[in-house]
């Protein structure tokens, strides 16, 4: 029985339990399988309540031996793996220990854990770049020092609200400690026809109960794999003696350019080195451009044509999202009724229970990641809910001085693995023909 396996997968159950109430909804799914999760947590406590009870026997049974006192007690502190062994009581403190273990001839905290690195990664903020040389997997000289997986995910924890689409996508954490992808199971449909409906599925009146044809809905797989994210900052040796500065400094550029960088992700990623962004999905709808319309514009008629190439059911969840330099137009954009014209742009709190800006009832985002105005997909009408993002776990940080030691830098590395897709085939052709609706639309260039 390992005391210290036993508390590392406590600890990863009772994350994947938080991650299952964070969803907008439970479903049958999400139940079963926060039950299991409790199930299995109260075996684990169980477990580790007797490997415990049998570590103070023994304990009992040496002192009653006259053995010699513990030799991992040094300086006052135990060492040992307990929880309290492991933990520092703040940020400041486990960086300064990491500092002065990684010196030549300095102390080493026993509460600390030597790191090992992953290689295969994709650097945030650095498109399909790979880890430097220097962090190649070694000893605590070469790859330095975990910080607390409790820091290291008070660190992870805001990044999730710091996006724009990131706090709207679904989400779904992988609790298997050797799964890497999850398999989901969807409904395979592209028309809504009758006889196409649901894959096939087929309702009948009992009067047509004599020619009633088998039928049943059709399912499809689809694998989502995650994909190792790193985030690298230097320190200089001045930052690293202003602590309270530098843990500021840590944690807003981890959780910014962590919610930009999965924003980039989930619109944009390419599904290779990625996760498959919305931009690159074979749902995405194109919608075209008015004719005659100028260069580098947006009209009203644009926004109209969009709404309407998305189905019904998803506009409830649906935002608008645009660049910076859409605004001006935006702001002017107005439906020309002949003697008079109405604004299409409502500012937020104009209508009761809308404290958003909006377009046609529904947010209007602004979003750095967005191409420039007049580019393929500036402007988009999106249902965030029909992608999925994956995640493992929880962050994986580590500090070293040793990477660019001759610079006098010390070097923070944050990883955690995501992937990301949407359910969606493709568009879907409504139920009496017409053009095709799905749940992202784009606007075409306007060149």
């Amino acid at each position: 029985m390992n005391l210290k396996k036993l508390r590392k997968r406590l600890g990863e159950a009772v994350d994947a339990m938080e991650a299952l109430t964070r969803a907008d909804e439970w479903t049958d799914e999400s139940r079963s399988e926060f039950d299991k999760l409790k199930a299995e947590v109260e075996q684990i406590r169980a477990d580790i309540a007797r490997g415990e009870a049998l570590e103070t026997e023994k304990a009992n049974a040496d002192s009653r031996a006259g053995s010699q006192p513990n030799p991992g007690n040094v300086g006052g502190i135990e060492m040992g793996d307990a929880p309290e062994d492991r933990k520092f009581p703040s940020l400041e403190e486990n960086f300064r220990a990491i500092v002065e273990a990684s010196r030549p001839g300095g102390h080493v905290d026993p509460r600390l854990r030597p790191a090992h690195i992953d290689s295969d990664v994709t650097v945030l903020g650095g498109r399909n770049k790979r880890a430097a040389t220097g962090l190649s997997e070694g000893t605590g000289a070469y790859g330095g020092f975990f910080i607390d997986t409790q820091k290291a995910d008070d660190l992870l924890a805001p990044m999730w609200e710091t996006g724009v689409l990131l706090p709207r996508v679904k989400q779904y954490n992988i609790t298997q400690q050797n799964a890497n992808s999850v398999t989901f199971v969807a409904i395979d449909e592209t028309d809504r026809g009758q006889g196409n409906r649901l894959g096939g599925l087929r309702l009948y009146t009992r009067e047509e109960a004599g020619s009633v044809t088998a039928s049943k809905p059709q399912w499809y797989e689809f694998e989502v794999k995650t994909k190792a994210v790193m985030a690298v900052c230097y320190f200089t040796e001045e930052q690293m003696q202003d602590t309270p500065g530098l843990v500021s400094l840590v944690q807003g550029y981890f959780q910014n350019e962590a919610g930009y960088e999965i924003d980039e992700y989930i619109l944009n990623g390419d599904g290779a080195s990625e996760p498959l962004g919305i931009t690159n999905h074979d749902c995405l709808i194109s919608a075209s451009k008015e004719t005659g319309q100028a260069a580098d514009t947006v009209v009203a008629e644009n926004f109209i044509n969009m709404y309407a190439r998305m189905p019904e059911r998803n506009r409830r969840n649906a935002i608008w999202t645009y660049p910076a330099n859409a605004l001006p137009q935006m702001l002017q954009l107005s439906l020309d009724l002949g003697v008079t014209s109405v604004p299409l742009w409502l500012p937020g709190n104009q209508l009761v229970g809308q404290p958003y800006n909006s377009i046609l009832n529904r947010p209007v985002v602004e979003l750095e990641q967005a191409p420039t105005v007049g580019d393929a997909n500036d402007i988009m009408f999106i249902d965030p809910t029909q992608y999925l993002l994956v995640r493992k776990g929880g962050a994986r940080t580590d500090l070293s001085i040793h990477v660019q030691f001759l610079y006098g830098e010390t070097v923070m590395r944050f990883m955690f693995r995501l992937g990301g897709a949407s359910w969606w085939k493709s568009a879907i052709t409504p139920a009496n023909d017409g053009d095709t609706l799905g749940p992202f639309i784009g606007l075409a260039e306007r060149a």
